[in-house]
């Protein structure tokens, strides 16, 4: 079965960056369209969503520079646990039999959050015909149907490939979006698939 270890994590780190506070990224505002910034690829609600679960304090009730020291403090540690309570876990990844599998879409869902999950079960629908429910999440019995598909390094490849789509559907829709293309389309291509 799939874990998620801090060498697959540190892969991630290869393309998140540190404290940064892009106005153009959406991920940099908080659930009261405070610019907030992003750490360690760990979006303003995320953290919010955990600091609240863990610490039982609303950051969105606290003074923009709080919410920014909090931000920039956040440690490796804590990232890590964010990706794995808050993401990985939370699509069951843990229940992959193939661990490349696991990875692309754990990362495509920390990248993107529900609309990349809900891109991925159009296709997991429509082209491999596995009945899942087009939702924000992946059940344990949706992740055994993946598991299931015979050719699991052609459902891999097919769910790269639909990365690169989405990348083109985001600039599409939103031409600001363009600068962090290459960025989005070198860690998208990074992936491999290893049985």
């Amino acid at each position: 079965m799939a874990q998620f270890t801090k060498e697959f994590f540190d892969t991630i780190g290869n393309w998140e960056a540190g404290f940064q506070n892009d106005p153009n990224d959406k991920g940099n505002y908080d659930s009261k369209k405070r610019l907030i910034g992003t750490n360690r690829g760990c979006a303003a609600q995320t953290v919010e969503t955990w600091y609240k679960k863990t610490n039982g304090k609303d950051l969105s009730l606290v003074p923009v520079q709080d919410f920014v020291t909090i931000m920039k403090a956040l440690t490796y540690d804590d990232a890590f646990t964010i990706g794995k309570t808050l993401f990985w876990d939370a699509i069951n990844c843990d229940m992959f039999s193939n661990q490349s599998i696991a990875e692309i879409i754990f990362d495509w869902y920390w990248a993107s959050f529900a609309y990349g999950t809900q891109w991925l079960q159009g296709v997991l629908k429509v082209v491999f015909n596995i009945p899942v429910k087009v939702d924000f999440f992946l059940t344990q019995d949706e992740v055994q149907l993946i598991n299931n598909y015979t050719d699991q390094k052609m459902l891999f490849y097919v769910i790269k490939d639909e990365r690169l789509k989405y990348v083109e559907y985001l600039i599409k829709s939103d031409p600001s979006n363009k600068k962090y293309e290459l960025g989005w389309l070198r860690r998208i291509i990074s992936y491999s698939f290893k049985d």
